[in-house]
């Protein structure tokens, strides 16, 4: 189960998780595991690209272009968009997320356009109380590059980022971060893409139940980390722990931001 996961990873000497919501269920589901694991765990609230259509979609077409996927379940988006927004108005987040955009769910203009308009709400959320948000961009890499910018979002994170390494690098020249999955440990464009940003930039991520070591590694889960930053320094010929420090400053820059400023400003 989840508790007996987070035990794994602190006992694999993880310190820092952030642990992401999707939709309403799963958003109070993360508020309540990290609330029995504050030591560990921060939450993030978001509303995922195909929630974030679900209210657009037609069931015998999405069937028919996606299928064994299951419908998601439409919600009230504005009052779900509410929620996300109190629980960042109260401190109690590290970030907001998952958020973005997806081509695969979006594949048409109607769906497309639903997933971006959530996604600019959700950036404004996390502008208007200085919270990073962390972003699936599957198909999209480009366009939420280019949503982050129209909407003067400063603080980011590009999770599990599969588009070309020219717009990696664009992306963290733009001040952005770039987690790597735990697939890095076998994966070619993950260990390019690795390869080829500024340590500066870098996050580790899981990206669970998926992006294991290979399919059989399922479920992944965070105790997996530090063999994949064994991994990335080995990618990088670098030290494995002057990464882990860099890594553990990154989430600190990126995490500990909103924190940070409500220092300097009751100083």
């Amino acid at each position: 189960g989840q508790d007996a996961a987070v035990a794994r990873a602190r006992a694999a000497g993880l310190s820092r998780v952030v642990v992401n919501g999707m939709e309403p269920r799963s958003n109070r589901d993360v508020l309540a595991l990290c609330a029995r694991h504050q030591d560990v765990l921060r939450p993030a609230l978001g509303i995922y690209p195909l929630n974030a259509c679900a209210n657009q979609i037609d069931s015998a077409e999405f069937l028919s272009r996606l299928p064994g996927m299951a419908l998601p379940e439409a919600f009230d988006v504005a009052e779900e968009l509410a929620f996300i927004e109190e629980a960042a108005a109260s401190g109690s987040l590290a970030a907001i997320g998952e958020a973005g955009m997806d081509k695969m769910y979006g594949f048409n203009d109607r769906l497309f356009g639903a997933q971006e308009e959530v996604l600019r709400e959700l950036c404004r959320i996390a502008r208007r109380h200085s919270l990073p948000i962390i972003l699936h961009t599957r198909g999209a890499e480009a366009k939420v590059f280019e949503v982050l910018q129209e909407e003067r979002v400063e603080l980011a994170d590009f999770h599990c980022f599969m588009g070309k390494r020219k717009l990696g690098k664009q992306i963290a020249d733009a001040g952005y971060f770039l987690s790597i999955p735990t697939s890095v440990m076998k994966n070619e464009h993950v260990q390019g893409m690795c390869r080829v940003l500024p340590k500066e930039n870098l996050l580790t991520e899981t990206d669970a139940p998926y992006q294991g070591v290979d399919r059989d590694a399922f479920p992944n889960e965070p105790k997996n980390i530090p063999e994949a930053l064994a991994s990335m320094a080995e990618v990088r010929g670098e030290s494995c722990d002057e990464l882990r420090d860099q890594i553990l400053q990154n989430y600190d820059r990126l995490f500990m931001h909103r924190a940070t400023a409500r220092a300097l400003f009751n100083a």
